[in-house]
């Protein structure tokens, strides 16, 4: 998140918790019902990129154990959207062994310089060299929604 003073990221936060992510679950929810109940998932038979960006919400953000901020909201969040969570850990479940071998971000002041790996340790180079002459970087945000 970027704000500048405490007062605007309790804004931001207020905003994505009571507008922006309920009003995407809602719209996720009988999605993730009809996934369930046929044991598919969103788009087709096999993981698509729809359920991978879904997914991520629900990995990266809404059941990421690192998070220090939201826990409540995040948590009220998932109980009003019982079929999104049930979804959530199908595909948590299907995406184990990247899980496991993800490697957390940590203590990165220059993100451009972040080395990534691939999950036999191989190098995949740095944000920046992936970010070379583009116009910009794409990072889902819920709160975009």
């Amino acid at each position: 998140m970027f704000a500048k003073t405490n007062e605007e990221k309790e804004e931001m936060l207020k905003k994505i918790f009571e507008q922006a992510l309920p009003k995407f679950l809602d719209v996720i929810e009988p999605l993730a019902a009809k996934a369930n109940a046929d044991g598919k998932w969103l788009c087709t038979d096999n993981l698509s990129i729809s359920d991978f960006w879904i997914g991520n919400i629900y990995t990266n953000f809404i059941n990421e154990k690192e998070l220090t901020f939201g826990l409540d909201q995040f948590a009220k969040c998932l109980d009003n959207h019982p079929q999104f969570r049930a979804y959530g850990e199908r595909f948590t479940d299907e995406m184990k062994v990247w899980m496991e071998y993800r490697k957390p971000v940590e203590n990165v002041e220059n993100v451009h310089a972040y080395e990534m790996n691939d999950i036999d340790g191989k190098s995949l180079g740095t944000i920046g060299e992936h970010a070379k002459d583009k116009k910009a970087l794409l990072f889902v945000n819920v709160a975009s929604y």
